[in-house]
């Protein structure tokens, strides 16, 4: 949770993410992965995937910058252009591979976003509670 507020208060504050530096050790940027990776997998927890954040983080750091560089009058437009392109390749990146998992699940997104990439694909039925072989059972506010 703190990173996600650290990520979107940056974006209400005009601020660079404070624990920007940190976010290639802590956020994974795929989806699922293997269960050995370490990192967190942010769709777990806050239900936006990893690069996701990490594009809204790297387009507010972009934002601060830009405009520290018109303050300075130092904005060179190339360097913007290129800053900005690269987060655009992230994001498109990070479509593609949504667009290619929604396609493996043969179109189902309900499924997709309610299965966690740690359990098994195929979720059990809730099986019907048994009922007493024997003895009163309540039927409505009467016993039986």
């Amino acid at each position: 949770m703190l990173l996600r507020a650290d990520i979107i208060s940056s974006t209400s504050l005009r601020t660079v993410p404070r624990l920007r530096k940190y976010y290639p050790d802590l956020i994974s940027h795929d989806y699922g992965g293997s269960t050995m990776n370490p990192l967190l997998r942010m769709e777990e927890y806050v239900g936006c995937e990893g690069w996701v954040l990490i594009a809204i983080a790297d387009t507010s750091a972009l934002g601060i910058w830009k405009l520290e560089e018109q303050e300075n009058s130092t904005l060179a437009h190339q360097n913007l252009c290129n800053r900005g392109g690269q987060i655009d390749s992230d994001i498109q990146e990070g479509l593609r591979g949504l667009e290619e998992r929604c396609r493996k699940r043969e179109g189902n997104i309900a499924a997709f976003y309610t299965t966690s990439p740690n359990q098994a694909t195929q979720t059990k039925k809730p099986s019907k509670p048994q009922r007493p072989a024997s003895g009163p059972t309540l039927h409505g506010s009467i016993l039986a």
